[in-house]
């Protein structure tokens, strides 16, 4: 423990940072530790034996200004660019970076101004697709900026993994059974993708307790960052959105598919001939 460390940090630690381990290597407690799993020591807190659990330990030398008290997952890469690459290499690396991220955010901008302009707004008044699809760009961007300044740190990878988890969730199951089954029909395929984008987004913002607390809706709404709780259960809350979001689509598009009329058998066969010639 730093002795600058600050003061509710020493209180928090206390229970198990008052043994000192022999050695003037600084890993040489954590190795004496993982070959001894219970380690006596003559003296402990109380002046009597105590039993040191390697467990405690190691979460005691993970408390510092650089981990658990400001750390910020976001900056692993540049940090390790700059304090480990030399400054020109660094430099070419973040460009390369930049111009990739660049490339994505264009397609990203593109697909989402499309589809409110093109897929949504065309839809109610045609013929206004391109200052629409302008418009939904300028949309898009606005709300991207807005939630990337709110969200703040510790982002980049929850982020990442809930856009993928999303996108299974609405698009897997329509595409995977729409290859090879001819019974749903648009009806069954919408319900499907609605079905499993709010399966997703619920269980990612209210339930699993890693995304619920990054998101903070949960919070805002409840006071608590996700609703399951340990005396209802231990292990709903780190339950990925996936193995719910995925089942709930293909559950919703089998059901649907079998109670509703099926498609035209007549389109269905163009449709598989068309893909089977190809």
């Amino acid at each position: 423990m730093p002795d600058d460390a600050p003061e509710e940090v020493k209180q928090r630690a206390k229970t198990f940072v008052a043994y000192r381990l022999p050695g003037d290597n600084p890993m040489a407690p954590a190795r004496l530790v993982l070959k001894t799993p219970n380690l006596r020591i003559e003296k402990g807190a109380e002046g009597e034996w105590d039993v040191i659990r390697p467990g405690l330990i190691s979460v005691a030398r993970t408390i510092n200004s650089s981990t658990t008290m400001k750390g910020n997952v976001d900056q692993i890469i540049p940090l390790f660019v700059q304090g480990a690459l030399p400054r020109w290499f660094g430099i070419i690396f973040l460009l390369t970076l930049l111009s990739a991220a660049m490339s994505t955010l264009s397609g990203q901008m593109h697909t989402i101004g499309a589809a409110l302009g093109r897929d949504l707004f065309e839809q109610f008044r045609p013929g206004n697709s391109v200052l629409l699809t302008r418009i939904g760009i300028c949309v898009g961007l606005i709300v991207s900026l807005g939630m990337g300044y709110a969200v703040g740190g510790n982002v980049i990878a929850v982020a990442t993994a809930a856009f993928f988890g999303i996108c299974a969730s609405t698009f897997m199951p329509v595409y995977l059974l729409g290859l090879y089954w001819k019974r749903p029909n648009a009806r069954a395929a919408i319900a499907s993708m609605v079905a499993g984008f709010i399966t997703n987004v619920f269980w990612m913002a209210f339930v699993n307790a890693k995304t619920a607390a990054s998101v903070g809706i949960c919070a805002k709404i409840f006071g608590k960052p996700y609703l399951s709780s340990p005396s209802w259960s231990a292990t709903w809350n780190v339950v990925d959105p996936l193995v719910v979001g995925i089942p709930a689509a293909f559950i919703v598009l089998v059901v649907w598919a079998l109670i509703d009329r099926p498609m035209d058998r007549k389109h269905a066969d163009y449709c598989f001939n068309r893909a089977a010639q190809a």
